[in-house]
């Protein structure tokens, strides 16, 4: 991993590496963050020089451009320019694209660059051009990765950088986008292969349930895992599979989402997003009439007893509560009584 480190030389001297002015212990890399910049202001017009002459550059020259945009990157993630040069390097077979997506596990370790869009669509452009052959171009529309079928290796590999994105930088809307890209790569797997390797997609997708359930446990204000997390149904029901047990494992998985859904809005009704969670699972997966009774009646109880706690409090989760009813009210054209409570 690496680490940008406030201040400068002065600071972090007696800690730096005989190789440079940086920190490295038990593989992690330190970067005192003045002395980034100055290398970041110097990198920069070398780096436009070379652009004009890139289709003529000798081995010297390339390499040099590979060390010039690194630095360009670790101080500016979103630099475009210095991500065209590296994928027209990588063409060019000056970089391997494997050690670039290695290049790249250790850049989206920063908190800066972990959240940066481009940075995501470049590390599923390379996985396009490592699993996906050549064809990947700087034009490619495809931003996913619906034409190649990844590994279970990778996948799992990916999935870990994105749960390492998500704790650096809380509530990575193009991390988890990234994840979703990773999961409809993971449920075609499931109902395109057979025997083993289907027991092993599916045995990966089904931890991948119980992973998403447990985050969002942890974090009842993420948004965008509750919506992860329900779009993993959606996948699955698309799919075809003739390894019944499997199949019915994975309805499994599905099915518990209603009872988490409630025992979630239960444990936190002060968040507005564990009633959305349960918005979105009524929503997507069928439920019996029974259990939807149990839930009016958490919200309605939750509407005319607010939680004890500061007067804005409990008005902040009466309010999710009505809200939530008003939506059920919606979903069935029957209006209930509930709406005289003030």
């Amino acid at each position: 991993s690496i680490e940008i480190l406030p201040g400068g030389l002065k600071e972090w001297e007696p800690y730096l590496s005989s190789r440079g002015p940086f920190l490295y212990q038990e593989g992690n890399l330190g970067v005192p963050q003045k002395i980034l910049y100055q290398a970041y202001l110097a990198c920069v017009p070398r780096m436009k020089r070379s652009r004009s002459s890139r289709t003529t550059l000798d081995q010297t020259r390339a390499l040099d451009l590979v060390h010039l945009t690194s630095v360009t990157l670790l101080a500016n993630p979103a630099h475009y320019t210095a991500l065209r040069q590296r994928k027209s390097l990588i063409e060019m077979s000056v970089l391997e694209a494997g050690k670039e997506l290695q290049f790249m596990d250790a850049l989206l370790s920063v908190r800066e660059a972990c959240k940066q869009s481009v940075l995501w669509c470049y590390r599923r452009w390379l996985l396009r051009r490592i699993y996906g052959g050549t064809s990947a171009s700087h034009n490619n529309a495809d931003d996913g990765f619906s034409q190649i079928l990844l590994p279970l290796e990778a996948i799992q590999k990916e999935l870990a950088v994105v749960s390492r994105a998500c704790e650096i930088y809380p509530r990575n809307y193009f991390a988890w986008l990234h994840r979703h890209h990773c999961a409809s790569v993971l449920v075609s797997s499931c109902g395109a292969s057979t025997g083993d390797h289907c027991k092993a997609f599916v045995g990966s997708l089904l931890e991948e349930f119980r992973w998403a359930r447990h985050w969002l446990e942890l974090h009842v204000t993420d948004y965008s895992a509750a919506d992860y997390l329900v779009k993993l149904p959606e996948r699955v029901s698309a799919i075809t599979m003739d390894d019944e047990p499997s199949y019915a494992a994975l309805k499994r998985e599905v099915d518990s989402l209603l009872a988490h859904s409630l025992s979630l809005a239960q444990s936190y009704p002060d968040h507005e997003t564990v009633w959305m969670y349960m918005r979105l699972t009524l929503g997507q997966i069928r439920s019996s009439s029974s259990h939807n009774d149990d839930i009016r009646k958490f919200a309605v109880s939750i509407a005319c007893a607010p939680s004890e706690g500061s007067v804005n409090d409990g008005r902040s989760v009466a309010s999710n509560a009505r809200r939530f009813l008003d939506w059920m009210d919606r979903q069935t054209g029957h209006p209930q009584t509930w709406s005289w409570i003030v």
